[in-house]
């Protein structure tokens, strides 16, 4: 009987309510600094442009500087005190 009931797949096709839908949900700012990174946002900083390249670890974001090309790595709790600077 508990065969049968799997091979109807019945329980495969029904809809669930997702408990926490993700649009009702406010971002930490820790989550909204790994979204601008992810998304390539350019960041300002003194008067240059920077955009992330790649992340080191869970803390480190590596930035390139758009005018020459040098590397920068900032911390994710630097970059939180910039997310006005986010272009």
């Amino acid at each position: 009987m508990r065969a049968d009931r799997r091979k109807r797949g019945e329980r495969r096709r029904q809809v669930y309510a997702i408990p926490f839908p993700d649009r009702r949900l406010t971002r930490s700012a820790y989550e909204q600094v790994f979204l601008k990174i992810v998304s390539g946002s350019h960041l300002r900083m003194d008067g240059d442009t920077y955009t992330p390249i790649a992340m080191k670890g869970w803390y480190h974001a590596l930035f390139r500087r758009d005018s020459d090309g040098a590397e920068t790595l900032l911390s994710i709790d630097v970059l939180l005190g910039k997310m006005r600077d986010w272009v």
